[in-house]
């Protein structure tokens, strides 16, 4: 990521880790497929997700990714460990190779 030297480092914590929260993405194509499973009686939930629509278990996968067209939204990058802001950071270090067109 970016010309800088070694990772996003947290001033908070020191973690090296992080997440972008993007919103207002704008994708186009893509193919998800979600399978719906009703759950038997005194079954532990099989989706690791937890995801659940009117009582039925939803497994979903991505098939293919879709292309990212726009983030018209707010970008933010927090720290995995401490939830610090670290968006200067992300934003400085990763601009020209970033995933996501911030």
């Amino acid at each position: 990521m970016g010309d800088a030297t070694g990772p996003v480092r947290c001033p908070h914590c020191g973690g090296t880790d992080f997440f972008v929260l993007s919103t207002g993405v704008a994708y186009r194509g893509g193919t998800i497929i979600e399978t719906y499973r009703w759950p038997a009686e005194g079954a532990a939930p099989v989706d690791s997700l937890g995801l659940e629509d009117a009582g039925y278990e939803v497994e979903q996968e991505v098939l293919e990714e879709p292309d990212i067209v726009a983030v018209e939204g707010q970008v933010r990058a927090m720290c995995v460990g401490c939830l610090t802001d670290l968006t200067e950071q992300y934003l400085t270090y990763g601009r020209g190779e970033s995933l996501l067109p911030v």
